[in-house]
């Protein structure tokens, strides 16, 4: 029954029905919170409902909670299916870099922590370079990359150690290639 009501859902979001559109994915959430496509559908309206908000102006409370529950439904569905949802990371963390810069209140740290303490660590690993990279955007994204570098290398040491050597070392470099491709 709850797959009916998510099919619903994205039936309403298709016609801009976008009231309905929600009231359908919480409801198939209300059948079943176990569903890692009925928390994947919420994620995917959540960010069409962030670009709506954008276009209509809104405030950024209100595209801050959108944003926070895409992450949640992201998360989740990481969750309850590794394998089909393992590639939503990237959407996490590109939505993290985005809107990162309107949240004041930290909002999107304490939405991204609760879940993330639930989810399973080792899917981040294929990560790390882009948690690195993350490392160095802005506070939020740094307090974030920093959680789950550490949560990382407390479980799987030897893969942190490794891409944590091989950027700084690529880090270090760095300087002196532009240095020498500036002076000829």
């Amino acid at each position: 029954e709850s797959e009916i009501y998510r099919l619903r859902g994205e039936i309403f979001m298709e016609a801009k029905n976008y009231d309905k559109a929600n009231e359908a994915f919480l409801q198939s959430l209300n059948l079943c919170h176990t569903s890692y496509k009925n928390w994947r559908s919420l994620a995917f309206a959540s960010e069409q409902f962030v670009e709506m908000a954008e276009e209509k102006k809104k405030s950024d409370s209100e595209k801050l909670d959108w944003v926070c529950t895409a992450i949640e439904g992201y998360l989740k569905s990481l969750k309850y299916n590794l394998f089909n949802s393992r590639l939503y990371i990237i959407k996490i963390l590109d939505l993290i870099s985005t809107y990162a810069r309107i949240d004041d209140q930290k909002r999107i740290q304490k939405s991204f922590g609760e879940e993330f303490k639930k989810s399973q660590v080792w899917v981040w690993i294929f990560w790390i370079p882009q948690l690195l990279e993350f490392a160095v955007k802005s506070n939020t994204e740094f307090d974030i990359a920093q959680r789950v570098l550490c949560k990382i290398a407390e479980l799987y040491p030897q893969p942190t150690l490794y891409t944590c050597r091989h950027y700084f070392w690529h880090k270090a470099k760095e300087p002196k290639n532009r240095t020498t491709s500036e002076s000829k």
